[in-house]
């Protein structure tokens, strides 16, 4: 088995996004910085490796410009630990009424799972500063330590009949006082994000927080909107893991009210390959329940974050994914969170980073 990086041609300047005017004296010069902003909540770069990207600066004026781009990369792999890196310096010259190209060569560090890294881009002409621009990424690592995620869409077709639809690779789902799961070697889903007894939280313990479920009948029922789970997966309970509601003080007020409690999933695969993850959610009650579903990895850096559509007659919120997430469901109402099945499928490695053939 070999393991290739998938094509550059991610890190190669994509088209649209805003044009920054910057003034100096008579002249006007147009900063492109649309190589390094992409259209999704997470930028990626691979870990360990030399990647290009490129700006196009415009010069309106008649006169030719001298400009040096400074690159100052940042880099944390934990939590309130950030390193500052070697600068990177770029001379580059505009031709009058010319739109010029200033190619950018950056070596990515080597890091041992998910890293969070920063680049500085200040455009100076002369002694001033034309241009400057934070650019945000994730690192990510070859293997079982790099995650990445893709929204994959909705499906709002299957409804509670998942049975040889979803799940060929694990399934996770409430039942009556229980749950109802398989799992595959290497492949594991969960409640909670594995760290809650250990948190400071003002909340307390949240691990008894966290196995709630939430019971909209007490007896199997025929809704098809309900995800087959009891009696061997031929019954349908209208069940959902949720979370308990806890007291909390307001600050401001001092009057004491219920605070929801996000309810935390957590998704663990150690194969390197990729897979299809899959959220099933359903407003048995038809109430108008909101949420917001965010993804994290278990370094606690946002890869994905949308709202949920209505869900009354539920809906199946769809992830690829490459390695192990943390799920964080957020109500939007007065209702506690509810998610009533979790599910991973096969998936191809195509548009991730590394591939696996």
């Amino acid at each position: 088995m070999t393991t290739r990086l998938k094509s550059l041609t991610l890190f190669a300047a994509c088209s649209l996004l805003a044009l920054l005017q910057v003034r100096s004296h008579a002249a006007l010069l147009n900063v492109r910085d649309d190589a390094f902003n992409a259209h999704a909540v997470c930028q990626y770069l691979p870990a360990g490796v030399k990647v290009q990207r490129t700006l196009q600066v415009l010069n309106n004026s008649a006169e030719r410009r001298v400009l040096r781009l400074t690159v100052l990369p940042r880099l944390s792999t934990a939590p309130g630990k950030v390193a500052s890196l070697k600068p990177v310096e770029i001379t580059s010259v505009a031709e009058p009424h010319h739109t010029s190209q200033v190619r950018i060569g950056l070596v990515t560090p080597p890091v041992p799972h998910n890293s969070y890294y920063s680049l500085i881009l200040i455009l100076h002409q002369g002694n001033t500063v034309c241009w400057k621009s934070t650019e945000s990424f994730v690192l990510v690592p070859q293997g079982i330590a790099g995650t990445q995620v893709q929204f994959a869409g909705l499906d709002t077709a299957t409804q509670g009949n998942w049975l040889h639809v979803y799940g060929r690779q694990a399934f996770y789902l409430p039942v009556q006082h229980g749950t109802a799961a398989m799992n595959m070697e290497g492949i594991t889903l969960s409640r909670g994000s594995g760290h809650e007894k250990y948190v400071d939280s003002p909340l307390g313990n949240l691990q008894s927080v966290q196995i709630a479920q939430k019971a909209w009948a007490y007896k199997a029922v025929t809704d098809t909107r309900v995800p087959f789970a009891g009696g061997g997966l031929t019954q349908r309970n209208a069940v959902a893991f949720s979370t308990e509601q806890v007291p909390e003080t307001n600050v401001v007020t001092h009057k004491l009210f219920m605070f929801n409690v996000p309810l935390v999933l957590r998704a663990t695969t150690r194969d390197d390959n990729a897979h299809l993850l899959s959220l099933y959610l359903l407003d048995f009650k038809r109430l108008g329940l909101k949420e917001r579903v965010d993804v994290y990895d278990v370094q606690g850096q946002l890869l994905d974050t949308r709202q949920v559509p209505p869900f009354g007659n539920g809906l199946y919120m769809r992830y690829r994914l490459k390695g192990s997430v943390v799920v964080v469901i957020t109500p939007e109402t007065v209702h506690s969170p509810v998610c009533s099945a979790m599910f991973i499928d096969p998936d191809s490695g195509k548009g991730f980073l590394w591939s696996s053939n």
